[in-house]
């Protein structure tokens, strides 16, 4: 049965100066400046402490590559007609998925036949085209990358658009859709936050506002728009998986070898036996913690659990070459996954 989706109210307003709409990622970081202010808060924790919500259990996070349920990292999850879906905080269908939307699924069932007891379908960033090239875009001084199939709108200079992609662990969205907004869409903009002189820093964007301990973990910031320009409406720690404080989720991400480790795109150091990496680029996936709704690598020992799904399946892209995607494992329901959503269309 369908329910609303709990949503949490932030009130606290926060100056800013203006940001102008046509800067580019190649002029370089740009800033705005917010007052220093301890209302700043996120879901399940407060700049002051933490205050752990939500329930154990399982989750993914990742994009989805085909149809015939759906499938993410390469798993296939199960759903009913009436899941409750979530597209950017407005309430949807099942029919309203798409190919290349980033999905974060809590999960029922076993490891090896998930299925999903929610779906949030969210846009690392939502705001207008700043930047056009033959290969990338920029938007709120986001670089934004093609994925190979990209799905996506006319891109157009000046027209908002929700991106849809996997952030590389140096802040560059990988998108996977480009979808089209109103004009009057709230811009919003999600990744993980860096300190940059104690300032908290997305991207090429740098909004000074305290990091605290906002520092290494993913965030949301919404914005306002006036007659001077951009402020900043709120600043909150984010739920990689939404409901879900602590678990396992099966994370698709970029990652970069550090000396003995890895650095994913989520903020987390891995071990290299934890990640399973698909392609020369980067792309791959691990099974990783959360603990009080902050997402931590597993120590020693290889992934924290049996991989969600299909144990043992093939990692390389489909169709072999180098992919963001993973395959769709397995040909549940005896014909092949879709390449549209239920009901047909992309």
């Amino acid at each position: 049965m369908s329910a609303k989706l709990r949503r949490r109210n932030f009130f606290q307003l926060l100056m800013v100066s203006p940001l102008m709409a046509t800067s580019s990622a190649a002029a370089g970081q740009k800033a705005i400046t917010a007052s220093p202010d301890e209302g700043i808060g996120g879901t399940g924790q407060s700049i002051k402490g933490e205050t752990v919500h939500g329930i154990g259990g399982t989750g993914a996070f990742g994009t989805i590559q085909s149809f015939g349920s759906i499938f993410v990292n390469g798993h296939r999850i199960t759903y009913a007609p009436d899941v409750p879906v979530d597209i950017d905080g407005v309430q949807a269908r099942a029919g309203a998925l798409r190919l290349g939307h980033v999905v974060r699924v809590a999960l029922n069932g076993s490891f090896d036949k998930p299925s999903a007891s929610a779906i949030h379908v969210t846009s690392e960033v939502i705001g207008p085209i700043e930047q056009i090239s033959s290969k990338n875009i920029s938007v709120l001084s986001q670089i934004i990358e093609f994925a190979p199939g990209l799905y996506k709108t006319k891109i157009k200079l000046g027209k908002v658009v929700a991106v849809h992609g996997i952030r590389r662990p140096n802040g560059t969205i990988v998108a996977t859709r480009i979808e089209r907004r109103p004009a009057n869409s709230e811009f919003v903009l999600r990744g993980v936050a860096r300190g940059q002189k104690d300032r908290l820093q997305i991207g090429s964007l740098q909004i000074n506002v305290p990091i605290a301990s906002l520092a290494d973990r993913r965030v949301i910031v919404n914005f306002e728009r006036n007659a001077s320009g951009l402020k900043v409406k709120r600043v909150r720690l984010e739920d990689l998986v939404p409901g879900l404080q602590r678990g396992i989720v099966s994370v698709e991400t970029y990652g970069e070898k550090a000396g003995k480790n890895i650095i994913a795109g989520v903020g987390v150091q891995l071990q290299p036996s934890l990640f399973r990496e698909t392609s020369p680029s980067g792309h791959g996936y691990a099974n990783m913690y959360l603990e009080a709704g902050r997402l931590v690598a597993p120590q020693t020992g290889g992934n924290p659990a049996p991989p969600i799904g299909n144990p043992g399946g093939p990692l390389g892209p489909p169709n072999g070459g180098d992919s963001h995607q993973a395959p769709a494992f397995g040909n549940p329901g005896g014909g092949p996954p879709g390449e549209g959503p239920p009901g047909g269309g992309k």
